[in-house]
């Protein structure tokens, strides 16, 4: 339980390594998927119609979103917070993202955790309830920062409105059959979404970021030692599934350095859900 609550203290603290990766990877062939192919001779407003086309064929405009997953820590990675985790967008300048602590039966006390991260415009949402009290806020500026750069990436890593190809560059991959799509941000945050060019779907969403107390007490139990304060951040993604016409992946596995932490298992996602602007408040 103390283990469970400082990690989660310290995601909120520090900008998050919860990546939100909502992306897509092979269903069925009902889906679509296989009928297109890119290589890395084709260019950007190719790459960027073809994984489109594939993950939204009907070109559904998505101006708000929900999505309901389950998370849990990869094995060896005991400290790592499991719970319920519900995240929400809607255009303009609205996300939250909660994390509901599912507790094991014999914890010694029944009360989870929960971890809120989100903005609404220029207001951070982010802060650690306990119970029904807020007993803990981040620094504004550092969770409104971290909040925005999860909207980039999870927007990013599904190809929600990248039409425009505005701060968005391709480059070869070191993988096999795969190219980069590169995006910067208005802030100047930066990603790369991993593309299978066979299928033409993002395979992973990778991006940089400083090292944090998690990242060192993993490395510490895992006996690893990393040179530097830089760590590479890498949310790979798989199982398609159809939500209202639009392809999300229902699978993902979080890792830093290669070291897997955690794992996301998506439930449900709505597309377009009414959210009222009390939706977005600094409460679960």
């Amino acid at each position: 339980m103390a283990d469970e609550t400082s990690t989660t203290m310290d995601a909120i603290y520090r900008p998050t390594v919860l990546i939100c990766a909502i992306t897509l990877t092979l269903c069925s062939s009902s889906c679509g998927i296989g009928q297109n192919a890119v290589d890395d001779a084709n260019t950007l407003d190719e790459v960027v119609a073809c994984v489109q086309a594939v993950l939204n064929p009907t070109n559904v405009e998505i101006v708000s979103l929900r999505r309901f997953a389950n998370v849990a820590p990869s094995e060896g990675n005991p400290g790592q917070v499991r719970g319920r985790e519900e995240l929400a967008f809607a255009t303009p300048g609205r996300y939250k993202r909660v994390l509901r602590q599912t507790l094991p039966e014999s914890a010694p006390s029944p009360t989870p955790v929960i971890a809120v991260w989100g903005f609404d415009g220029p207001k951070s949402l982010s802060g650690l309830w306990y119970g029904a009290g807020l007993t803990n806020t981040s620094d504004s500026k550092l969770a409104l920062v971290s909040s925005r750069a999860e909207l980039f990436r999870f927007k990013l890593v599904s190809f929600i409105g990248q039409g425009t190809r505005r701060g968005l560059s391709l480059r070869p991959s070191v993988e096999a059959d795969a190219v980069e799509v590169v995006a910067v941000a208005e802030d100047g945050q930066t990603a790369t979404a991993v593309v299978d060019t066979a299928k033409c779907l993002p395979r992973a969403v990778v991006f940089e970021r400083k090292a944090n107390m998690i990242d060192r007490r993993r490395e510490l139990a895992a006996g690893v030692t990393v040179d530097g304060d830089t760590r590479t951040v890498r949310t790979d993604v798989s199982d398609y599934r159809s939500f209202n016409g639009v392809l999300f992946a229902t699978r993902s596995i979080n890792s830093v350095n290669g070291q897997s932490y955690s794992e996301e298992d998506v439930e449900n996602v709505e597309i377009n859900p009414d959210l009222p602007a009390t939706y977005f408040s600094g409460r679960p």
